[in-house]
């Protein structure tokens, strides 16, 4: 609906350039996607050190990387863009206050999916990660990367996830971080299950629309409804699973 999510993203359509940052913020703490730590225990001093530096980085030029190589001689800022614009990282479920402290207004659209669901959808790209891996060569511009100063690893994929019970155990981290956003945040974010986006399409998108204060238009509803595919609602129930039921339990999650 006319939001730039940035113009270099990852196959995830997360934008390279918000998640490098995400990423640095997590090395911070020593955390990663798979391993997320709350930024609720840092002191302030070094929140501020980190929005400094974060600060710095989308006020300069490197925001090419977001709005592309034309933003090299119109040096673009965030606070003054003529467009709708945001990023899609889920990393952001533990930056999330920081963020804020950059971007007061910001709308948020955080979106719930039954855990099983989840853990299979991150088994799944697990493997397909893992196979990329195990086929990578050694060349020198993935070592290189590893130093620049806001990077990962040249492993794409993650070396804590083996079975469901690992996927489940890293959901009920984003779940609990989650619940405390929606608690301390409560004007700037809207919780979308994703099994209501795909029974209920339009009324759902609507209130996402309404919710990023996005112009209604039933022609865009409806072209993006044709995208859904209504059969990835529940897919959990027709795979017979082995997960620890104290887990699921203690995350609760009401469908």
């Amino acid at each position: 609906n006319g939001v730039f999510i940035g113009r270099y993203k990852e196959i995830n359509n997360e934008s390279k350039f918000f998640l490098r940052i995400n990423r640095w913020m997590f090395t911070m703490l020593g955390a990663s996607w798979d391993n997320p730590k709350s930024f609720d225990n840092i002191s302030n001093d070094t929140k501020k050190i980190i929005l400094n530096r974060v600060n710095n980085i989308i006020s300069s030029r490197y925001n090419f990387y977001f709005f592309g190589l034309h933003s090299l001689l119109l040096k673009k800022s965030f606070n003054d863009l003529p467009f709708k614009w945001g990023w899609k990282d889920p990393r952001n479920t533990f930056t999330l206050p920081l963020w804020l402290k950059l971007f007061p207004d910001a709308k948020v659209v955080n979106i719930e999916r039954h855990p099983l669901d989840t853990s299979l959808s991150l088994l799944k790209r697990q493997q397909s990660f893992k196979e990329i891996d195990l086929k990578m060569k050694n060349k020198f511009y993935y070592p290189l990367t590893n130093l620049l100063s806001i990077s990962h690893s040249s492993l794409i994929s993650s070396t804590l996830i083996n079975d469901i019970d690992d996927c489940l155990r890293i959901n009920k981290e984003y779940i609990l971080e989650s619940n405390k956003n929606k608690s301390n945040y409560e004007k700037n974010i809207i919780s979308i299950k994703y099994e209501a986006l795909l029974s209920d399409p339009y009324d759902t998108i609507k209130n996402i629309f309404n919710h990023c204060n996005l112009m209604i238009d039933d022609e865009i509803i409806n072209n993006i409804i044709k995208t859904i595919d209504s059969s990835n609602i529940n897919k959990y129930k027709n795979n017979n699973l082995v997960y620890n039921d104290n887990v699921l339990r203690e995350i609760g999650y009401d469908e």
